[in-house]
């Protein structure tokens, strides 16, 4: 809980920066203990909903408790899967996550696949780390270059 209250500005400056908004549908990748989540549930509030995604089941049920006592489980949700075989109905306005690329072997071909769930003119945002060159943080749009659009059609 330490990294969250360390990287919560932060995250909160980068999110606002790009565009997360009261009443927006969010979907949280890699989700874990759902710091993310919840800092998406305080920018969208009640009148938007966040469901954070993550393959640790024992992390996401630590997640709904948190989420149970900051009383935000009316817009608030979990579900348990693996990144690259996520699929919904659902459109989200936004797709959000925190040091979650690194942990994935192809993180572009995951991102091409949840980008499915984001509703045409929807964004997409990473905070990441790229130890190789350097702290970065990286952001991307739908469409965008370093995250080109998922492809449209069954």
């Amino acid at each position: 809980m330490l990294q969250a209250r360390l990287l919560r500005p932060y995250t909160e400056k980068f999110f606002r920066a790009a565009g997360l908004a009261p009443r927006m549908r969010v979907s949280d990748v890699g989700s874990g203990m759902g710091d993310v989540a919840l800092l998406s549930a305080d920018i969208v509030g009640p009148a938007g909903s966040v469901l954070g995604i993550d393959r640790d089941a024992a992390a996401l049920d630590n997640a709904r408790r948190r989420t149970e006592e900051q009383g935000y489980a009316s817009w608030v949700e979990f579900q348990t899967g693996d990144l690259d075989e996520f699929t919904t109905t659902d459109q989200f306005d936004a797709l959000v996550g925190r040091y979650v690329l690194l942990y994935q072997p192809d993180p572009s071909s995951v991102i091409r696949s949840l980008l499915r769930s984001v509703k045409p003119g929807g964004t997409s945002f990473c905070r990441n780390q790229v130890l190789v060159s350097g702290p970065k943080e990286v952001s991307t749009e739908r469409g965008g270059a370093a995250c080109p659009a998922a492809p449209t059609g069954p």
